[in-house]
């Protein structure tokens, strides 16, 4: 998995997004991930880190998922 292709598919459920990946090992299966949205704004931190996790649900499907560990902060957009 490539940092490019978890921000896209963040900005495919995000759309406003501004999004920072991380590769934090150098193997492209853990990751660092900052979101930065609007849509945010009404939602509490833990809502917040379940849109960006539903985003990416099926990259960390079962034991051989290519997202084997996900960093999140999330931040409202002003």
């Amino acid at each position: 998995m490539t940092v490019y292709e978890i921000k896209k598919i963040i900005l495919s459920k995000i759309l406003d997004a501004e999004v920072i990946v991380v590769d934090t090992t150098g193997f492209g299966n853990h990751f660092s991930v900052k979101v930065i949205s609007k849509i945010f704004k009404e939602q509490s931190i833990i809502e917040q880190h379940k849109m960006v996790l539903s985003a990416l649900k099926n990259q960390m499907k079962g034991f051989k998922a290519p997202i084997h560990a996900l960093k999140i902060k999330t931040c409202i957009k002003n």
